[in-house]
């Protein structure tokens, strides 16, 4: 029975080509997931050659590594090797709310129950135990990833995010028409895009185009009525000074992201293969981009960053409630930016391009698949600054950013909800929609670690005893059995 048409929802636009316009790890994630996703259609990547990609080095989530299947990458030893990785178990948040102070976000939840329907999260609920006993006896992977630098058995990846670009090129290339060129025209009606015209005046045509020129947004810019959402009320910082830092020793080759408290922001580090990616998150509006790479080189010390060519990044925290227009997706930070904090910029991306490719395998698209997908990102968005902003709340910092915070942060109300929601009952999966960025361990350990502390009202007789019991038996001990990244890669022959 033929639909009739409503508003346009069943306005059916077929499709027999995707043209993706930029390189990346956006780009070339995008590619290599539709051309054993989505064989039936001709993919086109143009890839300018002269507009560098950002970024010294790349977290992932543990979806990363089933993206990856997805993907057919057969060996993930090749993959590693080719893209400087190293194995990642967690994210360690350092002098987090105070100097000195550890926060551990694992991968793993591993919280099984421990008497009736308890766990060892449920059980701590009921004690006056501080954050640390909760750090080294509940959370699993403490004693094993941080004090001892073992990968756990959980874990996704480090790498260097141009490596993967390159890896995926490789890979991809032989199987899509890719053109090395820069776009100068962008030709469009309005609503949907015509054409483009390429540096030797060649004109492309897609079906559908797929935006991933980053901040510049060089094709989506082109269709009308984007809704970009600024949360510049909500994350502060807006800023980066970047670059790569060598190693000193093989200890400082973490199964984990480091990300440490400053006075002015914050600081990442991640440890792929060869070197640490680092950056200084800042506001620009109290530091200047001078001033900021003083600040980083000051962390570092001058023996490790003060010849160094560092990259600035200017961002807005935001992103754009319609993404998809006409025959253009925005995927990547063309889609949006929310800073690095949880590494959860690879898992947008990846899941926004998993996410349309399930709406194009039919051969068509209607308005009802960009609802969905636009309906989706929007979800996936809120909820990552949600989860990102908590983790400002509560510090005891007095430098001009963290006051700057303290005294105008805007608390979502979804936030506000959730932090009331786990005093009251914890997180559990039932309060957690399908499709969403973080799992109901990690808002535990966020809650508990950011000073948002749950308390049961009826006592659990034995309630230490039993954790510990449990911590000794199945956490204390574990890094006998596993190994460093050291250890895991001796030996293998990397490529340079």
């Amino acid at each position: 029975m033929e639909k009739k048409k409503l508003d346009g929802l069943y306005l059916v636009e077929k499709i027999d080509s995707i043209c993706i316009v930029g390189g990346g790890s956006a780009g070339w994630l995008a590619a290599a997931y539709f051309v054993v996703q989505l064989p039936q259609y001709a993919i086109t990547l143009i890839e300018s050659p002269t507009i560098p990609p950002i970024g010294v080095g790349e977290s992932t989530l543990l979806t990363f590594v089933k993206f990856l299947e997805r993907c057919g990458i057969e060996s993930e030893k090749d993959f590693l090797l080719n893209t400087d990785a190293t194995f990642k178990s967690g994210i360690l948040f350092k002098d987090w709310t105070r100097k000195g102070r550890d926060i551990w976000h694992p991968f793993g939840s591993n919280l099984p129950n421990l008497t009736g329907n308890l766990n060892a999260a449920d059980l701590y609920a009921s004690l006056d135990e501080d954050y640390e006993f909760f750090l080294q006896c509940v959370l699993p992977y403490y004693e094993t990833c941080v004090k001892k630098n073992k990968v756990e058995d959980i874990r996704a990846y480090h790498f260097n995010a141009e490596k993967v670009a390159s890896y995926f090129k490789n890979l991809v290339s032989p199987n899509i028409n890719y053109i090395s060129a820069n776009v100068t025209s962008v030709n469009s009606d309005g609503k949907n895009i015509t054409s483009l015209t390429i540096g030797d005046d060649r004109t492309i045509r897609a079906s559908l185009y797929i935006d991933c020129t980053g901040f510049k947004n060089i094709v989506s810019s082109h269709v009308e009525e984007a809704d970009w959402v600024d949360k510049s009320k909500v994350l502060y910082c807006n800023a980066a000074v970047t670059t790569t830092i060598d190693y000193l020793n093989e200890q400082e080759k973490t199964p984990y992201t480091t990300c440490q408290c400053h006075e002015d922001g914050w600081i990442f580090k991640i440890p792929t293969w060869s070197r640490i990616g680092s950056g200084l998150l800042y506001n620009s509006d109290l530091l200047s981009p001078a001033a900021a790479e003083r600040k980083f080189v000051g962390h570092w010390g001058a023996a490790r960053s003060a010849n160094n060519d560092f990259n600035h990044i200017s961002f807005t925290p935001r992103y754009n409630r319609r993404n998809w227009r006409g025959n253009v997706v925005s995927i990547g930070l063309s889609s949006g930016f929310v800073e690095p904090l949880e590494s959860s910029s690879i898992h947008l991306t990846t899941d926004n391009i998993q996410l349309l490719s399930g709406r194009l395998r039919k051969g068509f698209f209607t308005q009802a698949d960009r609802n969905i997908v636009n309906s989706r990102m929007e979800r996936a968005y809120e909820e990552t600054f949600d989860f990102i902003s908590l983790h400002y709340l509560n510090s005891s910092y007095d430098s001009a950013f963290w006051k700057l915070v303290k005294n105008e942060i805007v608390v979502p109300s979804t936030l506000q909800w959730r932090i009331e929601r786990y005093q009251q009952t914890g997180s559990r999966i039932r309060d957690i929609d399908d499709g969403a960025v973080f799992a109901p361990h990690s808002w535990t350990t966020m809650m508990e670690g950011f000073h948002f502390r749950r308390r049961l009202s009826r006592p659990v007789e034995n309630a230490r005893n039993l954790i510990e019991r449990y911590y000794i038996k199945n956490e204390k001990y574990r890094y006998k059995h596993l190994s460093t990244n050291s250890e895991i890669f001796s030996g293998m022959k990397r490529i340079n």
